[in-house]
């Protein structure tokens, strides 16, 4: 009867989340409504199953985000961390001033935090510590908390994120457009272009002397020579008449025609297809290391052109150090290409598998990691529970790509069942056994929790943005992100990317929101030890 009800719940609750209103929809979290209901007719699921789904989801996040997490940090480095610890203090002082002001018990202030800030893990730790400490009835009282405070918590930010431009009278595009010609002074974006040797000042020279120690970032690919095509090598010596295709940085177009000789169009290679690759770095043994290390050209004949990273191109030089992700565009025969390929990448048959033994091994260490108490003051312990356990574990685990000999690759299909699936599980038996107190908390306190939950999420929100605007001076669209991430709500990411052509609040909220589910996991299990 139990596993029946489970599923009658979550197709009930997947339909409802599919219905969108002016856009915004519930989504996965639309299963939590409808357990609610089958709650108030006393059904219920067991504990270890509704843990065991967060538990799933939150490791296929970690795992998700790993790979670019660590980066991502790097480049919004000590913002990140403010802004998420800054979200999660804020909906702390929230709660403060419906529990002093409002009176709301402590167990239900708990879970206006979680759901006012919309964080499912910070509820499943609070959860958790409740029944070990307290009893399941307060944790019952948390999951209602949460239930009452989440609707309003996951629309607010999604209003705000559409209403923040104009308070701050910033116009989305244009500081895209300026991000964007900021970036392209940086990161100048690659062209092909490719000219006739005339010069004689470069015939008969290497193409390592005519460009000495790298003197242009612009790369030498390939040479016609009558209608032979050859790989561009460092000692390819240049005769009049060949025609050179370079891949390079258009500013240094006009330069190289000087040096080399005219512009042409003139080019037939019926085998290109055949003689360029791309290839993601997902080895560890080529991880870390210096393109000059790898000796493609010297051991494979192989000459790359350009490295794609997070949406740039760059020039690749022999100091560029090759990171988790990135693209490789190589040029060779075809047999060449492969093997380097394989030395990458991997066995790209196996990218459609997923080893389970090393995914097992990962969530056994998560989950005795997430049990480690944590001493804090006045005697008090609190834990990161199973789910911030494996979610630590999958964010280095995805960084790194391997355990010992076990390589750590998941698809994406996998991430998303997994990560879909596992929330689903884990909001239907939260919301079931919310049900079951929800309604007798609402007659008794009656709708001033409702007031009190958006009193948390007002609060939180208004506290975060001044933080953002007036201290860190973000730009709108790390604002727009770092907010999104901060409250851990995908579809207000959503919403501010619906404000950028390039996605730009993405890059923000990936950075942002791994720390600030910490730090919520954290905060939410220290109001309701210290609030009781």
């Amino acid at each position: 009867m139990e596993l029946a009800i489970l599923c009658i719940v979550l197709f009930f609750g997947y339909l409802l989340g599919q219905v969108q209103i002016k856009g915004v929809s519930l989504g996965t979290s639309a299963v939590l409504f409808v357990a609610l209901i089958f709650g108030y007719f006393e059904y219920s699921l067991s504990p270890i199953l509704t843990e065991f789904g967060l538990v799933l989801f939150m490791y296929s996040v970690g795992l998700l985000v790993g790979p670019r997490f660590f980066r991502m940090f790097r480049k919004t480095g000590i913002h990140s961390i403010i802004a998420a610890a800054v979200t999660a203090i804020s909906g702390a002082i929230g709660v403060w001033i419906v529990f002093q002001w409002l009176h709301i018990p402590y167990d239900i202030a708990t879970g206006l935090y979680c759901g006012g800030l919309t964080n499912t893990p910070a509820l499943a730790a609070a959860m958790q510590t409740a029944e070990t400490q307290f009893s399941m009835d307060v944790a019952a009282s948390i999951s209602s908390g949460y239930g009452i405070a989440y609707p309003f918590g996951m629309v607010s930010v999604v209003i705000f994120n559409q209403f923040l431009p104009i308070l701050i009278k910033k116009d989305p595009r244009l500081e895209e457009e300026k991000w964007k010609k900021n970036t392209e002074k940086m990161y100048p974006p690659l062209v092909s272009f490719q000219y006739m040797a005339e010069n004689p000042g470069i015939v008969g020279k290497t193409i390592q002397e005519i460009n000495p120690g790298r003197r242009f970032l612009t790369n030498f690919t390939r040479i016609l020579r009558g209608d032979t095509i050859y790989i561009a090598s460092p000692s390819f010596v240049i005769e009049k008449g060949d025609i050179i295709r370079l891949v390079g940085p258009a500013t240094e177009q006009s330069i190289l025609e000087q040096m080399i000789g005219k512009a042409t169009m003139s080019w037939v290679d019926k085998k290109e297809q055949k003689r360029v690759r791309d290839a993601r770095v997902m080895e560890s043994s080529v991880i870390g290391k210096r393109l000059r290390e790898l000796r493609f050209f010297a051991k494979h004949g192989v000459v790359v052109t350009r490295i794609i990273r997070s949406g740039f191109e760059f020039a690749p030089s022999g100091s560029m150090v090759l990171e988790m992700g990135d693209i490789i565009r190589m040029i060779g025969d075809s047999s060449s290409l492969e093997d380097v390929k394989k030395i990458v990448q991997g066995d790209t048959k196996q990218l459609e598998f997923t080893d389970f033994v090393p995914y097992l091994l990962g969530l056994l260490i998560g989950v005795g990691i997430g049990f480690i108490p944590i001493p804090i003051p006045n005697h008090l312990r609190i834990t990161l529970g199973a789910s911030g356990g494996v979610f630590i574990t999958a964010l280095v685990l995805g960084h790194f790509g391997r355990i010992g000999r076990w390589r750590f690759y998941v698809p994406t299909s996998v991430h998303n069942f997994s990560m879909e699936f596992g929330l689903m599980i884990f909001l239907a038996g939260a919301g079931m056994l919310a049900g079951s107190r929800i309604v007798p908390i609402i007659s008794q306190h009656g709708f001033i929790l409702f007031i009190a939950g958006a009193i948390v999420t007002c609060t939180t929100i208004a506290i975060t943005f001044f933080v953002m605007w007036k201290l860190l001076k973000m730009n709108i669209h790390d604002m727009l992100g770092s907010l999104s991430g901060g409250m851990t709500n995908p579809p207000a990411l959503s919403a501010a990317n619906s404000q950028s052509t390039m996605g730009l609040p993405t890059i923000a909220y990936a950075g942002v929101m791994p720390m600030a589910l910490i730090f919520k996991i954290l905060v939410a299990q220290l109001l309701l030890l210290i609030l009781a």
